[in-house]
């Protein structure tokens, strides 16, 4: 989807949503002239972030603003660079020039700054669209609800290679074990049988990991050889090598994508996606090292190990156990 494609009535559907706490008109402008070039991310952020209560109260302000952002990021996948581009942005003020009264109301200026909200509308919506992906949901159509769940792994793809945090590489993992390693499968049968009926699941599972792949294929291959990704450390139903990421685990999932990719029974763009994962990890793996991922994931926080809140926060959103400091 292209940014013509979102509609003035689309926009302005934002400030006029049933939601408790819809965006405010300012806030929608704001955005909109950022996505269309109009102004820069820091301009947008000190328009964002005023701290004006004529249109709305500020404390509603953060998670009006995270969701509008979040709707963009599903709604145009494409102006999700720019939607992180704003969000580094708001990172990035000096202060929100807050009259005193206000800062005694909300004395937690680094929430604030940090954007807390955004990533507590992604840890929760992330949880619906995993459960829903292959079932439609109230007046959402299947196929809808199978294009959320690719757009957000792409927005957690993007958040990871700009990030580096373990979290959301660690969701793209569990997204690729799923899709190319949990189906049965084998092809072989003109139909597949009752039991077997997951192959059609593929068509929400595969364009989700193939995000992965082409946003932070990269970064992932960097880590062959590692082993302290809980996502592979074991044998799934079609992986029976070392539970480990490995050489061989990325050729066995190439090989998979290779396989899909021929499937008629798939919907064209699965098909389509799994073929344009392929070639990329073929691209990737003809990089010289120099070319590759040259970060590291959690460059301040030791992967699987820090306990500090925001890092546990985001395990309980992931479904994991917090760790104990």
């Amino acid at each position: 989807m292209s940014i013509e494609t979102l509609s003035e009535s689309w926009f302005d559907s934002r400030a006029l949503t049933s939601d408790d706490e819809p965006a405010t008109p300012a806030d929608v402008t704001a955005l909109k002239r950022l996505l269309k070039g109009v102004v820069s991310p820091s301009v947008a952020a000190n328009e964002i972030m005023t701290m004006s209560e004529d249109e709305a109260p500020l404390d509603s302000k953060l998670d009006r603003i995270a969701w509008l952002m979040f709707d963009v990021a599903m709604e145009y996948p494409a102006g999700q660079p720019i939607i992180l581009d704003l969000e580094d942005a708001i990172n990035a003020l000096p202060n929100f020039n807050m009259s005193d009264e206000q800062k005694a109301s909300f004395p937690k200026m680094a929430e604030w700054k940090r954007l807390d909200a955004l990533g507590d509308a992604i840890g929760d919506m992330y949880r619906s669209y995993w459960a829903n992906r292959n079932s439609p949901d109230g007046d959402m159509s299947l196929a809808e609800r199978r294009r959320l769940w690719a757009a957000i792994n792409a927005f957690l793809a993007r958040r990871c290679i700009r990030h580096g945090t373990y979290h959301d590489l660690h969701r793209g993992l569990v997204a690729i074990r799923t899709a190319l390693e949990e189906e049965p499968w084998n092809g072989q049968e003109s139909q597949p049988s009752a039991s077997q009926s997951s192959i059609y699941s593929l068509d929400a599972e595969v364009p989700a990991a193939a995000e992965w792949i082409l946003i932070a294929g990269r970064l992932i291959y960097n880590y062959i050889d590692e082993e302290r990704f809980s996502a592979l450390a074991s044998t799934t139903d079609l992986w029976k090598g070392k539970p480990r990421f490995s050489k061989e685990r990325w050729a066995f999932w190439k090989s998979r994508l290779r396989w899909i990719e021929i499937q008629a029974k798939l919907a064209d763009n699965t098909r389509s996606v799994a073929k344009k994962a392929a070639d990329e990890m073929d691209e990737i793996e003809r990089l010289p090292q120099e070319l590759l991922w040259s970060g590291k994931v959690d460059k301040a926080h030791p992967l699987d190990s820090c306990a500090c809140g925001a890092c546990n926060k985001q395990r309980l959103q992931s479904g994991e156990e917090p760790k104990r400091k």
